[in-house]
């Protein structure tokens, strides 16, 4: 069960990180991200928002 929730825990990380990557290379917006990448929408404006500080 616990390495069912660190592989669940690295999917998502790695999720994020290109969500990240897409927000910093391209000119989406946060909910065409966040589609991409089946994220919720709060996950998306927390992204960018670390991005561009």
């Amino acid at each position: 069960m616990e390495g069912l929730k660190e592989g669940e825990q690295r999917a998502l990380e790695s999720q994020r990180n290109a969500a990240r990557k897409l927000i910093a290379r391209t000119e989406m917006d946060d909910q065409m991200v966040v589609g991409i990448e089946e994220l919720p929408v709060e996950q998306g404006e927390k992204l960018r928002a670390d991005i561009q500080h």
